[in-house]
């Protein structure tokens, strides 16, 4: 409720104070399209941001801790090809050999799941001496192509960046007195020179999410997924400006929430840093 001048009280609606206008390609209320949109691109990002994470720190440290040798330059030269590699052409070649009748025919072609898997248990069972997938596997099975789409060039640049800053923090002066101290290399590392390595890491992360969205344009479109990047061709293509407009305000928001994570994750890797 609010008051106005004269002291009365009126009823003040969120949805109706948060309403979005009307699409004038889908004929509906924005709001509904996007509360359909954003879930499924919201599921390809949770999926892809831990995945890039874990791969970038576990390649970056193991190419840091083995300088010179075989590892880090065979990662340093696949991180780079791989950071060179467009994502619609990466998207049109997965599509051309591993969901096409004509080479492998691994993975499906388009969406995120099948019409037969709505009315799949969710979990993979036997009936009648049959293998039944289930939806929760069919739906990793429709993921598999797209997720690998959006990571592989993320992943290969916060590799390259992780390794540069293993590297600077592995030659500093508090990490020669840890080892005159008496310290194991592997206390070093990863209790002392990991949490330093990881600021730059968590600086990058504050883009990553705003970069993952405009990935998903790409993405989506190319393997036909109905998501906030599919929907934000169809706005520009329709010339419809509410729409456009509303994706636009949401990625603004994304973007502000990657920063103020990013802001809070300074605190946990580096206790110096404090909001008072």
């Amino acid at each position: 409720f609010a008051q106005d001048a004269q002291g009365h009280y009126t009823q003040f609606s969120f949805t109706k104070g948060m309403d979005l206008g009307e699409s004038f390609r889908y004929g509906r209320k924005v709001s509904d399209i996007l509360a359909e949109r954003i879930p499924i691109t919201l599921l390809l990002n949770l999926i892809t941001i831990p995945l890039i994470y874990v791969i970038a720190i576990v390649v970056g440290v193991k190419a840091a801790t083995d300088r010179g040798g075989r590892f880090d330059v065979m990662s340093n030269v696949s991180m780079l090809a791989l950071w060179s590699i467009p994502t619609m052409l990466a998207g049109v070649l997965m599509l051309g050999f591993f969901a096409n009748t004509q080479y492998w025919q691994w993975f499906p072609t388009a969406g995120i799941s099948s019409r037969a898997a709505q009315d799949m248990p969710f979990l993979p069972h036997i009936v009648n001496g049959q293998w039944v997938a289930g939806f929760l596997l069919d739906r990793i099975w429709h993921l598999v192509l797209p997720v690998i789409c959006l990571s592989y060039a993320g992943f290969a640049g916060l590799a390259k960046l992780t390794r540069a800053s293993v590297l600077e923090n592995l030659q500093a002066d508090y990490a020669r007195t840890a080892r005159a101290k008496g310290l194991a290399e592997d206390e070093v590392l990863w209790k002392h020179v990991f949490r330093n390595s990881l600021l730059p890491v968590i600086t990058v992360s504050a883009s990553l999410l705003p970069s993952l969205l405009g990935g998903s344009v790409v993405v989506e479109s190319i393997f036909s997924i109905n998501g906030m990047g599919q929907l934000a061709v169809d706005a520009v293509k329709g010339r419809d400006r509410e729409l456009l407009l509303s994706i636009t305000w949401i990625s603004g928001v994304l973007t502000l929430i990657g920063y103020l994570i990013a802001d809070f994750c300074y605190t946990l890797a580096d206790p110096r840093v404090t909001y008072d």
